[in-house]
């Protein structure tokens, strides 16, 4: 008979948890395991005592950063049909090898300790508890959201019905940003996750930890790679000149067929600015109302060398519901030398001109951080303080990108490890707590978002919609065959004009922000 090494009460035969305290049984496999600098260990972490291991853990970690590995290990292993002792001496490996380039993480499977993974509320709950004890910088989560869920907030924008979004699990918040909160990018975790999907092989899953401890920060020179849609030339090659000394491909003078020979299959930071679409795996470039397929997922597959990719296409980064290689670009990135992918969940919006906005700013900032020595978490968190950079407030769709964009992969890789090392001592060892004193502030956009139907007077519309057809419509056919309605965003007075139609596969967003003079403050289309 067995008895709990906790309470000494008598367990039931092959139970895995005590039915009085809770505690682990000592044969159940670890919901942690941890490697300590200089020596390789396994440590248990049971629902009783993993806070007392995790404080252990992180007085160890020196001048390392700290990191976090979860995933629900049981629902991972039944999508990649490989057995529990396989994964964990794969993860034991790479947790080794992610010591001696600086970041120490520890392993969490989330049901063990008792939270749920279809609920994003209990997991922030758990890490809100690990980061009082200790505040790792990176959390790597593991699985699509079948195995630890995203959150899916409402569109503020309405041009999808909701967004999914890993943001909570960075600012440990669930609340929607559009409700007005105050987020600090500094202290922030830096979260990415390694999208999975049933069947998946697990020599796909693994090969993606080799290539990691084998390459991360090892890239020597810049190669980078950049294709965009022919309309949105100008505001991709003003992205692109923070990364090359060259200028973009465009499309249609470049499409899928011509990508074969065409992308270098020894690029390691891969730019796209193309249209994307949430019923088909392609990403499209435009001219006028030509809308040519110009990228799939298949291409990932002939890259040579490890490298990055950051894409603004809507729907650029999808994989929810199971999605494989052929079906979603960053499924196939990641399991084709992709050290990290970031990309959209839904609608993405952008100028057609300098100087960008939205997912221009993001993914430009993102590119840029990256080629200079940022591991791949700083370089998102570097972007989206870039977006909440503004004086004069955000709106709806920069709130919505702010959402929207991820990032797939260990967040602490990156390109080159010498030109930077570590952001400080606030993530090293112990001395975390839950963000407070946030000093990124996100404005109440409320004002922004709260919108009602309203009309204008005829002159100013007459001078919108003429203004939407010279900059943001593709042609007077589509434009017959359109949505087209006027908000007033309520208590800040402003207006804004949503064209909405579609171009084959393609939802298309066009919009004018403008106040009731009609001068325009802003003009945005959708990727």
């Amino acid at each position: 008979m067995a008895f709990c090494e906790q309470c000494g009460a008598k367990l039931s035969p092959g139970a895995r948890f005590c039915e009085e305290c809770g505690a682990l049984a000592e044969d159940a496999p670890p919901a942690f395991s941890a490697s300590v600098p200089e020596q390789r260990s396994v440590c248990k972490f049971t629902p009783s005592s993993w806070q007392r291991s995790w404080k252990e853990f992180a007085q160890h970690v020196g001048e390392n950063d700290l990191g976090l590995i979860i995933t629900c290990e049981a629902a991972l292993l039944k999508q990649l049909k490989a057995p529990s002792a396989k994964l964990k001496s794969m993860l034991e490996g790479f947790i080794v090898h992610s010591s001696k380039r600086g970041v120490n993480y520890a392993y969490c499977d989330l049901e063990q300790i008792g939270y749920v993974r279809s609920d994003p509320k209990s997991i922030v709950k758990f890490l809100k508890e690990v980061v009082d004890i200790a505040r790792p910088k990176y959390l790597f989560i593991l699985g699509n959201e079948e195995i630890v869920d995203v959150i899916a907030w409402e569109d503020p924008t309405a041009d999808d019905n909701e967004v999914e979004s890993d943001l909570c699990y960075s600012t440990l918040d669930t609340e929607s940003p559009v409700n007005g909160q105050k987020y600090d990018f500094d202290s922030a975790m830096r979260v990415g996750r390694l999208p999975t999907h049933p069947g998946e092989a697990f020599g796909d899953f693994e090969k993606y930890f080799k290539m990691v401890s084998e390459c991360s920060g090892k890239i020597g020179e810049i190669r980078p790679y950049g294709l965009s849609a022919l309309v949105w030339q100008d505001e991709s090659n003003d992205e692109y000149r923070a990364i090359s000394h060259g200028e973009v491909d465009v499309s249609p003078d470049v499409v899928l067929g011509d990508m074969s020979g065409r992308l270098p299959m020894n690029a390691n930071l891969l730019f796209f600015n193309l249209h994307g679409s949430d019923a088909a795996e392609h990403w499209y470039g435009q001219e006028g109302g030509d809308y040519p397929e110009a990228f799939s997922p298949q291409l990932f597959g002939q890259m040579k060398n490890p490298y990055f990719v950051a894409v603004e296409a809507c729907y650029g980064a999808k994989y929810l519901g199971g999605l494989t290689e052929g079906e979603s670009s960053v499924v196939s990135a990641m399991q084709n030398k992709c050290m990290a992918f970031l990309g959209s969940s839904r609608i993405a919006y952008g100028t057609p001109q300098p100087v960008g906005c939205c997912a221009d700013v993001v993914v430009g900032t993102y590119i840029k951080r990256l080629a200079d020595g940022d591991t791949a978490g700083d370089a998102l968190a570097e972007s989206r303080k870039e977006l909440c950079r503004k004086t004069d407030g955000m709106d709806d769709s920069e709130v919505k990108t702010l959402a929207e964009f991820s990032l797939y992969g260990d967040p602490s890789v990156r390109m080159n490890a010498s030109k930077k090392k570590g952001i400080g001592k606030l993530f090293k060892g112990l001395g975390g707590s839950v963000p407070k004193g946030l000093h990124i502030p996100m404005p109440d956009v409320r004002n922004a978002v709260e919108m009602a139907l309203a009309e204008v007077d005829a002159k100013i519309e007459a001078v919108i919609d003429d203004y939407a057809a010279k900059h943001l419509l593709p042609s007077k056919g589509v434009a017959d065959d359109m949505t087209q309605r006027v908000y007033r965003m309520k208590r800040s007075g402003r207006f804004q004009k949503v064209y909405s139609y579609r171009a084959g596969n393609l939802p298309q967003v066009a919009k004018v922000y403008f106040d009731g003079q009609g001068r325009i403050h802003k003009a945005i289309v959708s990727k």
